[in-house]
This record gives structure tokens, C-alpha cells and sequence, in this order.
């Protein structure tokens, strides 16, 4: 597995990653529903120099993105991997290299309670439970229990 910078030919295979409803729904918020509006999101993105995305790729295929961005003054971790690749280790292998070359620390996470498989990602990278609070989730269209985590 490698991390590298996203190029404009990774974004349609991303936007198929991320346009999936059960992951919208595993997650618990939602994105752009239309490929224009997330290709430009994306190119807005990658061009702060505060986030960085990268695509993990595995035998010469994108298998998803892995980064960090920058909430108030917070660092938090975040990850999307195509969902035919759930349970397979993709992404606690991909969060464990992207925290060895970010090591800026402390990083956060966040979590739906019931996202069992993200947890155990952020376990598996030593992040540590902080809280527990009732969050709006837009692809729920409900609230849910959010957890939040840290890696000090």
C-alpha cells in the first residue's frame, strides 16, 4: 500500500467511493450527490495547504483517501475507502501510515457509535474515547450518537 498526493484522475473514482449509500449512511454525513459539485469541492480542498488528502492506492488502484483537516484549531483524521474493500485492513493500515508521516499531535477523530468498523480503526491506531454527544446526521436524516476521539 502507498499514500500519495491526489491527481485530477483520481477524482471520478473517488466520487464513485464516496456516492455510495451505505457508506453515506455508515458514516453518517453526507457529501455532494452530484459528481461536478464533489470534483470541484475536491480541487477547493486540495489546494489549502492546512488539509491534506491522500489517495491510498494498493496494486495500482485508488482504493480511497486518507488525511487530515483543520476544525477551529483542531487537527482531525479522516478517512474514505471504497466499500468493496470493507474489513480488509485498508483502512487502519492507511490511517497508520498517514500518522507516521503526520505526527503533528494531538489528532482527532470522530465517529458514529454504531460505525463499529471506523472505531476499531481508530482503536487499532491508539486514538483514546473523549466524548460522547447526540449529533445531527445529514445522510440519517436523524440524530445519532457521535463519539470523539484523540491521539495524543
Amino acid at each position: 500500500m502507498i499514500l500519495r498526493e491526489v491527481t485530477d484522475a483520481d477524482l471520478p473514482v473517488l466520487w464513485a467511493h464516496q456516492n455510495d449509500e451505505q457508506a453515506h449512511e455508515m458514516a453518517g454525513f453526507s457529501t455532494y450527490r452530484e459528481q461536478a459539485a464533489f470534483e470541484e469541492r475536491m480541487l477547493k480542498i486540495l489546494a489549502k495547504p492546512e488539509i491534506i488528502i491522500l489517495a491510498i492506492e494498493l496494486e495500482g488502484k485508488v482504493l480511497g483517501t486518507v488525511g487530515k483537516w483543520v476544525a477551529e484549531t483542531q487537527d482531525e483524521i479522516n478517512y474514505w475507502i471504497d466499500p468493496e474493500h470493507w474489513g480488509k485492513g485498508i483502512a487502519s493500515q492507511a490511517v497508520r501510515l498517514f500518522l507516521e508521516r503526520h505526527t503533528h499531535r494531538p489528532i482527532y477523530g470522530h465517529t458514529a457509535a454504531d460505525n463499529f468498523g471506523s472505531i476499531r480503526v481508530l482503536e487499532k491506531n491508539g486514538f483514546q474515547r473523549i466524548d460522547v454527544k447526540t449529533s445531527w446526521a445529514e445522510a440519517r436524516s436523524s440524530e445519532i450518537q457521535e463519539i470523539s476521539w484523540i491521539l495524543n
